[in-house]
């Protein structure tokens, strides 16, 4: 098709845009016969107002802003579902280095899953990000100053410590870092808590720290593993018995050890004095008065007849 420029007078489309009233559309010839240059011939018809050639400040490319600041997760609403949250970047990471094979790869969850906990890092652990960046030394009052951090070749804060020489994994000696009450960190937390069976929050920080090394540590762990709706519905109701009521003689007012009350602590240890002999045991005898707490210690040597 030959598309051609139609002038704002030739044009009956815009008598409706600028509001024109019934009474002027009724008057109106142009909205009936349709604009008068398409009686004339077709070479008096006007040029198109597209130009022809390209502006002398055009330039051929595309800038893109990046704000160390933003948090992808969150302006991406993902941070509900981990395993939807590692699949979505797996496929931005797949698109950015222009990986043609179809489905999604294990590999590509992987750098995925480390592309956006390093936008966390940067986005929520700025100042400490760079000043490693830029080799330069943490703050003492940061709370990675105890983790000796470092950044590895992909860009991931790692906490440094000293199992260099041991025989875990690389992730295990070296766990990546995650931000304390994140709503990243609650959903990789919570999708572990349900991985390893509703496991408590010791065994869950043990298990983690083979990959992360949550800030907070065993607090922020608690914290969102007491989020878990199943653990919630499945912990019981412990019933609460009524106390009795106090006897007779705790109540009324009596002679000092009128009645008493008897335990036994222990045992203790003592030597006999003989150094080849082992420590014997002995036991304190304690009577409590019911009406005035009055205690008196005796010591028993043996808890025989």
């Amino acid at each position: 098709m030959s598309w051609h420029f139609v002038l704002t007078d030739c044009n009956p489309a815009d008598n409706l845009k600028r509001g024109a009233s019934q009474s002027e559309l009724l008057d109106s010839a142009l909205w009936f016969r349709g604009p008068a240059i398409l009686l004339k011939n077709q070479h008096d018809w006007p040029e198109s107002c597209l130009p022809e050639k390209t502006p002398p400040d055009f330039r051929k490319g595309i800038l893109v802003g990046v704000s160390t600041k933003v948090d992808l997760p969150l302006k991406r609403n993902l941070v509900n579902s981990c395993q939807k949250m590692t699949h979505t970047f797996g496929f931005e990471y797949k698109f950015a280095h222009r990986k043609r094979r179809p489905g999604l790869a294990v590999k590509y969850v992987k750098m995925g899953t480390q592309m956006f906990i390093r936008c966390i890092q940067m986005s929520k652990l700025a100042d400490d990000y760079w000043r490693l960046h830029s080799k330069q030394q943490i703050s003492s009052s940061s709370p990675l100053s105890s983790l000796l951090p470092f950044i590895d070749s992909f860009g991931l804060m790692r906490v440094g410590g000293r199992l260099q020489n041991s025989s875990l994994d690389y992730n295990a000696q070296h766990s990546v870092i995650l931000p304390r009450q994140h709503p990243v960190t609650r959903a990789i937390i919570l999708d572990l808590h349900r991985r390893n069976l509703h496991s408590g929050p010791r065994a869950l920080l043990a298990h983690m720290r083979l990959q992360f090394w949550p800030l907070g540590g065993r607090k922020t762990v608690s914290a969102a593993a007491s989020k878990c709706f199943i653990c919630f519905r499945a912990k019981p109701l412990l019933s609460q018995h009524i106390i009795a009521d106090l006897p007779k003689d705790r109540v009324n007012a009596t002679s000092t050890s009128m009645v008493t009350g008897l335990d036994t602590c222990g045992p203790f240890y003592y030597k006999t004095g003989v150094r080849s002999k082992v420590p014997g045991k002995t036991y304190v005898c304690v009577f409590i008065c019911f009406a005035t707490k009055a205690m008196h210690l005796e010591l028993v040597q043996d808890l025989s007849t």
